[in-house]
Parts: structure tokens; sequence; C-alpha cells
């Protein structure tokens, strides 16, 4: 895993990968680094009901669903940095 390789302050990943998953992504973050989980932001082409069922924890503020507005992005990096 890169997050190995050195500190980050904010991680932004697809739900869906082609050699992963989003969710499993942040069920490691919440094991490993629960910090970083807190600063996750999810893009996702599918938001009716995805995350909510599957990570009932995960912040839904932190899903974005594309196209993203760029201002939008812009808004969840800086909420999710200051927290």
């Amino acid at each position: 895993m890169r997050l190995e390789e050195g500190p980050f302050d904010l991680l932004v990943s697809d739900l869906a990968m082609p050699d992963g998953d989003g969710r499993e992504l942040y069920r490691q973050l919440r094991h490993r680094y629960p910090a970083l989980a807190k600063r996750l932001v999810v893009l996702t082409g599918d938001v009716l009901g995805t995350v909510p069922a599957d990570l009932p924890e995960f912040d839904r503020d932190a899903l974005l669903e594309k196209p993203i507005a760029p201002a939008a992005l812009r808004e969840v990096v800086r909420r999710r940095l200051a927290e």
C-alpha cells in the first residue's frame, strides 16, 4: 500500500476501481490509518444508496457524485482538511 511511503493529508478515491474497491479501501483506512479515514473523499457515478447501505459509518458529505463540479471538490477538500 502506497500509504506506507509517507504521510498524506487527504485521500481522494473512486468508489469503483479496476484493481480494488473504494469500500474496502475505506475499511482498511479505518483499521490501519483511522485519522486518514476521516480525510477520505470518495467519487462515484452511482450515489443512490450505495455507500450508506455498505458503509453506514462513512460521512456522506465526503461522497461526490460524478460529474464533479470543481467548486464542490474544493469545498469538500477544504472541509476535510479542516477536521
